[in-house]
């Protein structure tokens, strides 16, 4: 059976092919009446017409195909699961416009300025967290093309669109919940490079956490933090009489302090309360039955599909898309570590 095309819908209808067409894509400069468009919107639904769309992308002159930039592999050893979780998000929501996501790996400025010299095989471009530096940035600039920042925080005051996390959303939640269980006093465990930010962001969010609160380990990679968390928690293990609560930078940390504290006798959410961030469980797929830490979910999958909704607005010519921020709130996943727990 011929597939139908414009022409025989057009044909149908008693308009021309260019006005089929026009209300297929939307287009808010054709006139025509409502009951003529409905006329067109069944004969498509009734033929079962499907645009060609390499066809639409030369006449447009679209690849339908959207480029991912990130580091050198080697970064995925130091951020683990979550790059790949937004990395997700981003595919998902292309794909439900026809949209094909490229992995497009940098590690310097000459990848970077032959990444920016073939620009034209992509319709727009979404950039991981600190991969360009300020020259990069200005290279950058000098095109136009549709572009989106991932949790970019190196440039900041630069005029970007850009989709980051509001951490202090989360950790807000969770002070309000410490204050409900009558949690005082509260610690802070973590990695040393971080602990201080994440201190300062508890701030921010009215969660606060003095100096000598602070107990932190140096890191190797993502992947040995559980055993470093686990290793690194004498200090905290001797104080630990003097908290209610122990707030970790990540679940990470958390299930390395927790593992620590059931080899002493020590039950989190029963004699202390752990929180961790991140929620891990739910982006390795852990059945809900094993999950008991309390944490903050950073909803990476989310920031990833927003990154992809703000990068289509702007390739569909959305101007609104271009220099906009958008932050997304992290929020509280409360679980058995600490909702039980009494001081």
């Amino acid at each position: 059976m011929k597939k139908p095309s414009l022409k025989t819908i057009a044909a149908e209808v008693g308009v021309s092919v260019s006005t089929v067409s026009r209300v297929l894509n939307n287009d808010a400069t054709c006139y025509v009446s409502s009951l003529k468009r409905d006329a067109i919107m069944e004969a498509i639904k009734r033929h079962k017409y499907t645009p060609n769309l390499n066809a639409r992308n030369l006449l447009q002159g679209k690849t339908s195909n959207v480029a991912f930039v990130t580091r050198k592999f080697d970064h995925f050893q130091k951020t683990g699961p979550f790059l790949l979780t937004s990395i997700d998000g981003i595919q998902e929501e292309l794909q439900k416009f026809g949209y094909s996501c490229s992995l497009v790996t940098i590690d310097s400025l000459n990848d970077t300025r032959r990444l920016i010299n073939k620009m034209s095989l992509y319709d727009g471009i979404i950039f991981g967290r600190a991969v360009l530096d300020d020259e990069a940035f200005e290279i950058l600039e000098e095109r136009e093309k549709p572009t989106v920042f991932m949790d970019e925080s190196n440039l900041s005051g630069r005029n970007i669109s850009c989709v980051t996390i509001n951490k202090e959303a989360g950790i807000g939640e969770l002070r309000k919940h410490l204050d409900e269980l009558g949690c005082r006093r509260v610690a802070l465990y973590g990695i040393s490079k971080y602990v201080g930010l994440f201190r300062d962001t508890c701030g921010r969010a009215g969660l606060n956490i003095g100096d000598m609160d602070i107990f932190h380990f140096p890191m190797h990679n993502t992947y040995s933090l559980m055993l470093d968390a686990y290793e690194h928690a004498d200090e905290l293990l001797k104080k630990l009489s003097s908290y209610d609560a122990v707030c970790c930078t990540n679940d990470f940390v958390a299930y390395g302090l927790c593992k620590r504290l059931k080899a002493n006798r020590i039950i989190p959410g029963k004699d202390i309360a752990v929180s961790g961030f991140d929620n891990i469980d739910e982006i390795l797929d852990v059945p809900a039955e094993q999950r008991f830490l309390t944490t903050i979910d950073d909803l990476r999958k989310t920031m990833g599909q927003e990154c992809a909704k703000l990068l289509l607005r702007w390739i569909d010519g959305g101007e609104t898309a271009k220099n906009t921020q958008l932050k997304i709130d992290s929020k509280l996943v409360v679980r058995s570590s600490t909702v039980n727990f009494k001081p």
